[in-house]
């Protein structure tokens, strides 16, 4: 896996930062989650990847502005046909009250 990343527009917003100013990398992306919530949404992503299994967790984001979302996440892992896993495909959903 290259480690290369591509969010929607709508995570974007989501994290309130633009696409033409963040640069956007697994630490980056990681910086949004709750400090509390970072270990085991970590484990849940390696999970998915070593067991080819969807991926659904919902976790706590702090926005760039310091304001907290709780977001759903739902995705699939993508394999080639030796079984290497070369990408993650899924979305985020913004369920806060």
């Amino acid at each position: 896996m290259t480690q290369q990343f591509h969010w929607s527009p709508e995570l974007y917003r989501i994290c309130g930062v633009s696409p033409e100013t963040f640069t956007l990398t697994m630490a980056s992306a990681m910086d949004f989650t709750h400090p509390d919530d970072r270990g085991w949404v970590l484990a849940s992503v390696a999970a998915a990847i070593q067991t080819g299994k969807d991926y659904r967790y919902e976790c706590r984001l702090v926005r760039a502005d310091g304001v907290e979302r709780r977001v759903s996440f739902t995705g699939q892992v993508i394999k080639d046909p030796d079984g290497l896993t070369v990408k993650l495909r899924g979305t985020a959903t913004d369920v806060s009250g």
